[in-house]
């Protein structure tokens, strides 16, 4: 779960804040459904002051556009295939 992996990133890079956090490769347009346990945890990191801004890394059209009608989202890193 991602407060394992945000609590052990903490730890090795000697801080308590981290500016932002993307949800990795997300594919899916249903990926707010499947991902909303690791949100709601990052959320909660965020409400405390750990983390600054929220958001996913799409690699899919349809992920996209899931990002566009997701509230949650404050941040989009979007993957460009120049190849389709």
């Amino acid at each position: 779960d991602a407060n394992v992996v945000v609590d052990r990133f903490l730890k090795e890079i000697d801080t308590d804040h981290v500016e932002l956090v993307l949800l990795h490769c997300v594919t899916s347009r249903k990926w707010p459904e499947e991902l909303r346990k690791q949100m709601d945890i990052l959320s909660g990191y965020k409400q405390k002051g750990v983390i600054g801004a929220l958001g996913v890394s799409c690699h899919s059209i349809d992920a996209l556009e899931a990002a566009a009608e997701e509230p949650w989202v404050e941040s989009v890193h979007a993957r460009i295939n120049p190849y389709g």
